[in-house]
């Protein structure tokens, strides 16, 4: 047994818990067992430690539902030490008049981003780079009205500008709140340098 720990809701082990993530070994095998559902996020999610920790990655968050679609969604976006700037969230909503609200937390409490209304279809970016009050929380909570479904991407650093270092895979996110659907939202990081890529 590595870890045993109760979580409330919003809670996760690294930022409102301060365990760390070293506790696991490179190449082995962990299985993950609780009694609420909960949702798991792996890859270099480091914050300590040094450059290069936590950089070239991004994925769909998984809402409360489990799924990729929904209306409550909490989580970290990870980041190198001192580049808070690099972290990315794409929103995609399906229903007209999307309310939705981000919140990051403060240490003590969930304070509020932003709130936005997204048409169907239509999606919000925040960029760490052009927005200050987003960077600089390292949990977040994303909350849609009414029961309507988006989805989230997170990003850090696709380096996406370079041949070679494209370095980035994930499943589609479907409208259906499920895992398997007829209708898919897909998101590409734009380039970093317009002129490598082929086909634009």
């Amino acid at each position: 047994l590595l870890l045993d720990k109760t979580l409330g809701e919003g809670e996760d082990l690294i930022v409102r818990n301060g365990l760390g993530i070293d506790i696991l070994d490179p190449g082995h095998t962990y299985w993950v067992r609780s009694n609420q559902p909960v949702t798991v996020q792996y890859g270099h999610l480091g914050t300590t430690g040094g450059l290069n920790q936590a950089r070239d990655g991004g994925g769909f968050v998984p809402s409360r539902s489990g799924s990729s679609s929904g209306d409550l969604f909490y989580f970290f976006i990870p980041y190198n030490p001192g580049f808070s700037t690099e972290k990315e969230l794409r929103v995609v909503c399906y229903e007209d008049l999307s309310l939705v609200t981000l919140s990051g937390w403060d240490g003590t409490a969930w304070s509020e981003i932003a709130e936005e209304v997204v048409a169907a279809n239509d999606h919000l970016d925040f960029v760490g780079a052009y927005n200050k009050s987003f960077r600089n929380y390292d949990l977040y909570r994303f909350e849609v009205a009414d029961d309507k479904n988006c989805v989230l991407f997170e990003a850090n650093w696709l380096e996406t500008g370079s041949f070679g270092t494209s370095d980035f895979a994930s499943a589609v996110a479907p409208s259906n709140s499920e895992n398997v659907g007829e209708y898919f939202v897909a998101y590409m990081g734009p380039p970093g340098a317009q002129f490598r890529v082929a086909g634009q």
